[in-house]
């Protein structure tokens, strides 16, 4: 496996080095933090370093193995970033969570529908049933910012997130529901899609609906999808197809990890806690490093 050179010596960040990669990152904010930061980002990084054990080489492997799975699984790579700041959380402790989650939607459809084989729909009924009314995971309005909404452990613990964590868990817990569903990423909005077959199965003519899991797993159809995000539309006679290729493109596992670390970046310089923001912007690094790696090996074999 190859790493390059910095990343023995330890991760310097470079603001032109990822500044190009924000996607719908708000742009206003992210230029807002390389300002705030730009001035004195050289000393900072040099007394702020990934902790030792997730540092270098290592937290690169780490990232390099979970980008490389088999079957994406979000939730892998959101541990992994809390862990950057609180060494204490593991994938067992958040897989434990996330099946008791699962298990209780599993009796509610149970219960609701006896030995019958659930549909889609009814299977995102339970998961929100559940997971925002019985567990009461809600979106953080009033401390939108507040870092811990981007940490999966502590939205698990306080039931309070972001979009793009809460989405996250939404996902991992579809997932153990033999619900797969994907990451949407809209501007400045993450959701969730669901991409229900056409006639006799096929995907042709398939209907795309979305979830939107800060907002209590409201469903949007396309229509209400685009709306959502009018102000991001082009003055142009783009059709709606076009439109969702454009606005609600799937959000690959690599881009739904660069957006919580940038949202890391941005929270945390907006709370003042430079440190932290350094500490997130080398972890982002680290994640291009990987998956550079990741892509090279793949072209190689």
């Amino acid at each position: 496996v190859w790493f390059p050179a910095a990343c023995s010596t330890g991760m310097i960040f470079r603001p032109t080095s990822i500044a190009h990669a924000h996607t719908h990152t708000d742009k206003s904010q992210w230029h807002f933090c390389m300002h705030k930061l730009g001035g004195n980002f050289v000393k900072l990084s040099q007394s702020v370093k990934l902790e030792e054990s997730l540092s270098s080489n290592e937290f690169v492997t780490q990232w390099m193995t979970v980008l490389s799975a088999d079957e994406a699984r979000p939730e892998c790579g959101a541990v992994l970033i809390a862990r950057v700041k609180d060494h204490s959380v593991t994938q067992a402790l958040v897989d434990i969570e996330l099946d008791a989650i699962a298990q209780a939607a599993r009796d509610e459809l149970k219960q609701a529908l006896s030995d019958k084989a659930p549909t889609d729909e009814q299977i995102v009924q339970a998961l929100n049933k559940v997971l925002f009314e019985k567990v009461g995971i809600e979106g953080d309005r009033l401390d939108y910012y507040n870092p811990m909404n981007s940490y999966i452990h502590q939205v698990l613990k306080r039931k309070r997130g972001n979009p793009i964590t809460i989405s996250v868990i939404y996902m991992a817990v579809a997932w153990r529901l033999g619900l797969e569903l994907t990451g949407v990423n809209s501007p400045r909005h993450f959701l969730v899609q669901i991409r229900t077959k056409g006639r006799e199965g096929s995907l042709s003519g398939a209907v795309y609906q979305y979830i939107d899991p800060f907002n209590g797993g409201k469903l949007l159809s396309l229509e209400e999808a685009l709306d959502k995000f009018s102000m991001d539309i082009p003055d142009d006679d783009s059709s709606p197809e076009q439109l969702r290729r454009s606005l609600l493109s799937p959000a690959p596992a690599l881009k739904i990890y660069s957006r919580m670390l940038r949202n890391l970046v941005i929270a945390n310089t907006l709370k003042g806690l430079e440190d932290d923001a350094v500490l997130f912007s080398e972890a982002l690094e680290a994640l291009e490093i990987a998956a550079q790696n990741v892509a090279s090996e793949e072209l190689s074999q």
